[in-house]
């Protein structure tokens, strides 16, 4: 069977808030990033707004909910690279619709759950299926409090402050955290192995929830463009100062609309 370019693995309402969304699997034909490896890539959609226009309105949160990245605008991913390239791709019907003879590209293949979205906004059926024959895969929630507690197979808890990393483990999950480069790891975490001995997400395996063979948890400090760490800097210290942090989005929103005929 030839290999497609992507899957359409679900279109429906989003989990967080009945909105609808779109999964996609890339990565069958040829994938290539330094960080994670050779991975299938998940993409977590709006299924009616480019990447981009979600983000400005805020509409994103059917697909990534109360990620403090979110407000803060310092996420990793850049939406004018993989998420848009995915979402125009989808609506010109370049990828094929997900059928049981699919599940073959999947086996013992390495899969990135959530390149960008957060992966509770999609029924666990859909991890339960591919991740059934997958060799491995890694996944991050910052929506642990309350989506599916199944997730936890599968995703870490994202986590940033010293107060979610309790809770999250009182939950059970284990936990994935970004930090200040002045804050020390905790006694059960593992300095992420990407940024001390460059090991690829598909080599190391650690951020694949509790079906992990370590209890151990992990940890980074906070990474990428120079703009976007000093984002989260800010937001974080406005955190730990009791300030408020978030976007009025439905003002922004209200205030966008027109403009961009939605």
């Amino acid at each position: 069977m030839k290999k497609p370019k992507g899957i359409v693995l679900y279109q429906g309402k989003s989990l967080i808030d009945k909105k609808m969304i779109v999964v996609i699997a890339t990565g069958f034909q040829k994938n290539y990033n330094k960080k994670t490896g050779d991975m299938i890539q998940i993409w977590i959609l709006k299924a009616d707004n480019p990447p981009i226009i979600a983000k400005r309105l805020g509409l994103d949160y059917s697909i990534c909910g109360d990620c403090k990245q979110r407000h803060f605008g310092s996420c990793y991913v850049n939406l004018c690279h993989g998420p848009s390239r995915v979402y125009y791709a989808y609506q010109n019907s370049s990828y094929e619709k997900y059928d049981e003879s699919m599940l073959e590209f999947f086996k013992g293949r390495d899969i990135r759950i959530g390149s960008y979205g957060d992966p509770s906004a999609v029924p666990i059926h859909i991890w339960d299926t591919i991740c059934s024959v997958a060799n491995s895969y890694t996944g991050y929630t910052h929506n642990w409090k309350k989506c599916n507690p199944d997730l936890k197979k599968y995703c870490m808890a994202s986590v940033e402050l010293k107060k979610e990393y309790k809770q999250a483990k009182k939950l059970g999950w284990r936990t994935f955290r970004a930090k200040l480069e002045e804050d020390s790891k905790f006694e059960n975490e593992i300095i992420c192995p990407a940024t001390t001995v460059e090991l690829s997400c598909n080599k190391c395996n650690l951020c694949n929830g509790m079906t992990s063979k370590t209890k151990k948890d992990v940890v980074i400090t906070a990474h990428g463009a120079d703009f976007k760490i000093q984002r989260f800097i800010k937001g974080i210290k406005k955190i730990k100062n009791k300030k408020k942090y978030k976007i009025n989005y439905q003002n922004r929103y209200e205030e966008l609309r027109k403009a961009c005929k939605i």
